[in-house]
């Protein structure tokens, strides 16, 4: 998939429909197009909508408080995994931290997601805790993984 075909997309209220339309392909628990409006006009919500020759293809959703960033949510569909789509979307963010004034990300990942915990430990996430039986998976419940980047701060 060329680099040229992806696009990102700064969310807005707008996206709830897409946004909700993706996140059911993507997950077992998903979120409604009232749910997602409701986040996109709370305080600190952001995100972007990846486009794949002008279709959505994967969106990154997340939430600042002072300092800190909490990814709520990231998905791709089916057709466009292992593209780079989400390696993208998590790229911008980093790109972003300073100039959103953001110190450290936060995450949560289920221990089974493999495709994810690769992802996010190329991009220097690391665990700092677990949550028990968090997620509740069609096979079962399944532990989360808290994950964090931190920025880098530049010494002269």
């Amino acid at each position: 998939m060329p680099d040229h075909d992806i696009t990102l997309v700064d969310c807005s209220l707008a996206h709830a429909k897409i946004l909700a339309a993706i996140h059911a392909e993507c997950f077992d628990d998903t979120w409604s197009a009232l749910e997602f409006e409701t986040l996109l006009i709370s305080p600190g919500v952001f995100g972007c909508v990846a486009e794949f020759r002008s279709e959505p293809a994967g969106f990154l959703l997340c939430r600042a408080v002072a300092d800190e960033c909490e990814i709520l949510t990231i998905g791709v569909l089916l057709p466009h995994r292992r593209c780079g789509i989400a390696g993208k979307l998590i790229g911008k963010l980093i790109q972003d931290m300073g100039k959103l004034k953001i110190a450290k990300i936060f995450l949560e990942v289920a221990e089974t997601n493999e495709a994810a915990r690769n992802l996010y430990s190329g991009k220097d996430f690391v665990e700092i805790g677990r949550r028990e039986n968090y997620y509740n998976k069609s096979n079962g419940r399944v532990d989360g993984l808290i994950l964090a980047k931190t920025m880098i701060s530049k010494t002269t």
